[in-house]
């Protein structure tokens, strides 16, 4: 029964984890405590690279998706990356980073989204908008 009660208990806690809220503030880092929802704006020439930093946990089973990757012409997909907090501990976030690179000219928004990386449904949306110029 103890071990029934420890699953239990950590299954809770992850789906706790899985549950927050969140926003990308002006610097391009997601505010994992904040209930309001804004765009991130990026102004950038045709080559030049920009990164988006978002909260994730994969240890929930949620995954950060590009949700309109088809739509989007004026940048690049070149990476990603995820850079766990300290301590890195079971449960212990971290940040995924998005890196993208302007391949012609124009303004277009990003889309995000974050959630069961087994399933299409997302529960928090980010929108960039990036304005790339000549």
């Amino acid at each position: 029964k103890m071990k029934n009660l420890t699953i239990l208990l950590f299954a809770i806690t992850v789906i706790a984890f899985g549950c927050k809220t969140a926003n990308v503030n002006s610097t391009g880092i997601e505010d994992a405590n904040s209930m309001t929802s804004e765009s991130v704006k990026y102004k950038i020439a045709i080559g030049e690279t920009f990164e988006i930093k978002l909260k994730s946990n994969p240890t929930t089973g949620y995954k950060w998706k590009w949700l309109n990757k088809e739509a989007i012409t004026v940048v690049d997909y070149t990476g990603n990356s995820y850079v766990t907090d300290t301590p890195a501990m079971i449960g212990t976030g971290g940040n995924d980073t998005w890196t993208f690179t302007g391949i012609k000219s124009g303004t277009e928004t990003i889309i995000l989204g974050y959630g069961p990386a087994w399933i299409d449904e997302t529960e928090r949306v980010k929108k960039i908008v990036v304005k790339v110029k000549k």
